[in-house]
């Protein structure tokens, strides 16, 4: 600020010189003459002053961009997954995992200040209607930006998405209790319960490009903000069956029928932005660290450090 400051005094100060030093009264024109005798000097002062307020204002508007982006704190999120090697809490009570690690570097390498906090999936994306809207957290600006997602035709027009981060498994399926002691049918769905995780790929569009469905007449979809609320339900028979990927489904549960992809197939993650609000610092950064191999050497460092909780799949 001290800075803008100075440069505003350096502005203001060099008018006044000028205009002490300068003959013209307050009218405009100058003691014993008409102004326009007055060689146009008064018109070439007018003309420089305009410029040097132009440029000398872009210089402060521009120290008062890089002093705030400065001191700006990015806040990422993400939501408790799989517990395993890509993001997990340790005995300490810390994030960790190949998304955190991943994170902290890139921000690093930018020279960016970063925060990283568990949220809830519904402040990234929920579903209103069956179709997909941005979550409470991305439109408050709480969060800058949303990790672990996948991209899908559902969300391009609500967010943006960053350059990949690392990729999993997307197919999603239908999940029943062990032994399917209800005789669930995927092919004959009508009037049947079937419950969703709010804001994820794995909702009713997805699910009906199952190959496997015959009928649908009547199928309720239920969409849960809590995964634990959906799996009791699912255990209590409150729902006929669950619609989810492999990594939101427990070991109570067993798949029926045919898996579908609900992200294209590629099975990359991605972090998401409002559209107001890309990160173009982060792809620029993430992109480089890919071409130098910094990418490659965080992921085989990841993957002995975590890898005692699981497989971690890098690009």
């Amino acid at each position: 600020m001290k800075i803008v400051l100075c440069l505003t005094f350096l502005l203001y100060g060099c008018l006044c010189v000028v205009g002490y030093n300068s003959p013209l009264n307050h009218y405009g024109y100058v003691y014993g003459e008409d102004m326009t005798s007055h060689d146009g000097s008064l018109l070439r002062n007018m003309a420089l002053f305009r410029m040097l307020g132009s440029e000398m204002g872009k210089k402060i508007l521009g120290e008062v961009e890089r002093m705030k982006e400065d001191e700006r704190i990015y806040n990422f999120g993400t939501f408790f997954v799989c517990d395993c090697g890509f993001e997990y809490v340790g005995e300490d009570g810390q994030m960790k995992g190949f998304l955190i690690d991943l994170i902290n570097k890139v921000c690093s390498e930018a020279g960016k200040r970063c925060t990283i906090q568990y949220v809830s999936y519904t402040d990234c994306f929920y579903h209103g209607q069956e179709r997909t809207q941005a979550g409470i957290g991305l439109l408050s600006k709480h969060i800058d930006a949303c990790m672990y997602w996948f991209k899908n035709p559902g969300r391009l027009h609500v967010a943006s998405y960053t350059e990949p981060i690392a990729k999993m498994d997307n197919s999603a399926s239908f999940y029943v209790k062990r032994g399917n002691p209800n005789n669930f049918d995927p092919s004959d769905i009508g009037g049947k319960r079937i419950g969703f995780k709010d804001g994820m790929a794995s909702d009713f569009d997805c699910m009906m490009k199952s190959t496997d469905i015959n009928d649908n007449t009547g199928v309720k979809s239920i969409y849960y903000a809590n995964r634990e609320e959906l799996l009791q339900d699912a255990i209590d028979d409150k729902i006929d069956a669950m619609f989810m990927l492999k990594t939101d489904a427990g070991s109570e549960f067993e798949t029926i029928g045919s898996p579908v992809s609900c992200s294209g197939g590629d099975g990359k993650l991605h972090g998401v932005t409002r559209k107001d609000n890309e990160l173009p610092w982060f792809d620029q950064t993430l992109r480089a660290m890919k071409e130098s191999g910094q990418y490659d050497a965080l992921c085989y460092q990841a993957k002995i450090q975590h890898g005692h909780k699981g497989e971690i799949h890098c690009l």
